[in-house]
């Protein structure tokens, strides 16, 4: 079940158009635009997996493990300290 969520993240990552979505909604190219972006797709994701029962919420938590993965690895290559990530963590 990992594996597959972790396919539906890296999906749902490799083929969106940043570019087009920080033009559209006139955000900046920074790490935050891309988490907010990312975080709207995710969650459309996961509100689909919540209607396939026991499951699609297994489906749905590794899903969010894959994302909070992905965010940590994209802080630590940017040098953002941990406080940030703590922070984005926290909203959720």
């Amino acid at each position: 079940m990992k594996l597959q969520a972790y396919l539906h993240y890296e999906n749902v990552v490799d083929v969106l158009d940043y570019d087009n979505w920080f033009c559209e909604c006139k955000l900046q190219d920074t790490f935050m635009s891309w988490f907010l972006v990312t975080e709207l797709h995710i969650w459309m994701l996961m509100v689909r997996c919540m209607a396939e029962g026991e499951l699609g919420r297994s489906l749905r938590n590794d899903i969010v493990e894959a994302f909070w993965n992905d965010v940590s690895m994209r802080c630590s290559k940017l040098g953002v300290c941990r406080k940030l990530y703590l922070f984005l963590h926290f909203l959720n």
